[in-house]
């Protein structure tokens, strides 16, 4: 039961952090806000370290971080890419297919195999996407599949859920070999570093940083809580689970989007996050 909580804060922080990153990328670059946001991540969780103590590291630890944290950097780019060019309502959902991918990248790294209700519940979960362009099935069945990938930001989207379902698998890994926020710490720290150059040549870096400060304070919050929580309910579930549920930060995307962006296609993305819950409502009870 707690991994599950902990799953579902994971989803409702990402949604928010979602938010402030859209917001953040109206007035910087990918670059210079995922250099400043990774920063800061590592940051919190090095306080949260330093609080709970440093962590005995086990003999998995560093690969997976290296790994982690590599796949993270072009995840991070291309997140913030998609969340700038596209609707967060339709972007986020995308995100939602990484359990699909998990299916096939779990039992390869970690052996770790969903019941069979589990996958059925996990294939409800990301089901409900294609409802988020029903609405095109008029012209024919794979019309909403075609307007999907027409539509700006999703092949970032569905790129980064791809890599997701790798990386989830090495971030269960590291943070069983140390601890959820020094696993945090260290990819957090990578990614950070390996933004650091290229942010610094952009012009107007420390001003746009500046400027954009409290964008970037609640951008980094939402996004340490997220990992935070993720990580933590890795110690108590498997992967595909505590994956399938974040993912619901989906839901919360829809209602940001119409609430924060005035986004359209409400009812129809509405309807698909329902069908997102449905899945849910499954992995929770059978999975």
């Amino acid at each position: 039961m707690y991994w599950f909580l902990l799953s579902l804060g994971s989803a409702l922080s990402k949604s928010f952090a979602d938010v402030s990153a859209k917001r953040v990328m109206a007035q910087m670059g990918e670059i210079a806000a995922g250099c400043v946001a990774r920063g800061l991540v590592a940051f919190f969780a090095l306080m949260i370290v330093l609080w709970q103590g440093f962590p005995v590291i086990g003999p998995g630890f560093w690969r997976a971080a290296l790994i982690s944290g590599a796949i993270n950097v072009i995840t991070t780019f291309l997140t913030l890419r998609a969340l700038k060019n596209g609707e967060l309502s339709l972007v986020a959902p995308i995100l939602a297919l990484s359990p699909i991918f998990l299916l096939l990248t779990s039992p390869i790294i970690n052996s770790q195999y969903p019941t069979f209700l589990g996958a059925i519940g996990m294939l409800m979960s990301v089901g409900g996407i294609y409802t988020m362009k029903v609405t095109e099935k008029k012209l024919g069945w794979l019309e909403p599949i075609k307007a999907l990938w027409r539509s700006k930001g999703v092949k970032e989207a569905l790129l980064v859920a791809f890599l997701y379902s790798i990386s989830a698998n090495y971030d269960s890994i590291g943070a069983n070999n140390s601890s959820p926020f020094f696993f945090i710490l260290a990819v957090n720290l990578f990614i950070f570093i390996c933004f650091l150059l290229p942010a610094l040549a952009k012009k107007g870096f420390f001003r746009s940083t500046w400027e954009n400060k409290k964008g970037l304070s609640l951008m980094s919050i939402f996004m340490t809580s997220e990992v935070g929580c993720q990580f933590t309910a890795f110690e108590m579930a498997i992967v595909p689970y505590v994956i399938s549920v974040k993912r619901t930060s989906a839901i919360f995307s829809v209602l940001w989007g119409k609430q924060f962006f005035k986004e359209e296609e409400f009812k129809n993305r509405l309807i698909g996050a329902i069908i997102v819950v449905a899945g849910l409502v499954i992995i929770k009870l059978f999975g």
